[in-house]
């Protein structure tokens, strides 16, 4: 399967295999889910987003141009062509703020779940493969069913103060 060119056939692969591993962990462990979740989006942020605007400071201007939606291929012309650095920087800050949300508790991890499906959903009309991870927001939806009272640092103290007893 290619477009424009390139195989798409991949990365919808992974993307079909992400959703399908963050749906299941989300149903049968959503504190486990929404966990995987906020350190998902926070490497994402900074183990490959930064690597890309260090490497090619451009890599969203550039994505953009390629959308199959002739709408973001203006706003990338008219908006991110602007500054293609800047607009990477505010795009890690938001990947990144939405990870920790999403390992904070209470309402932050609603903020979370919600600013990461409108992420998600949001990146489909940049490319088609992009369809296969979308499947991944019915765990968000699923996930804001359930509270988060304990943030994932505390989850983690508790852990090491039970072992310690």
């Amino acid at each position: 399967m290619e477009y424009r060119g390139l195989s798409v056939a991949g990365p919808i692969v992974v993307g079909v295999v992400y959703s399908l591993f963050v749906i299941v962990l989300s149903l049968l462990r959503p504190n486990a889910g929404r966990v995987f979740l906020g350190f998902f989006f926070v490497a994402m942020g900074i183990g490959v987003n930064v690597t890309f605007l260090l490497t090619q400071p451009s890599f969203v201007f550039d994505y953009g141009r390629e959308a199959w939606l002739p709408l973001y291929r203006t706003l990338t012309e008219s908006v991110i062509a602007l500054s293609p650095t800047a607009f990477g920087i505010l795009l890690i800050l938001f990947e990144v703020a939405m990870g920790l949300s999403l390992l904070n508790k209470g309402v932050w991890v609603k903020v979370g779940l919600i600013g990461t499906m409108i992420f998600v959903l949001a990146l489909v009309p940049i490319h088609i493969a992009q369809i296969a991870w979308a499947g991944s927001v019915l765990a968000n939806v699923y996930l804001l069913t359930k509270s988060f009272d304990t943030g994932f640092v505390a989850m983690i103290r508790e852990r090491v103060r039970r072992k310690k007893e």
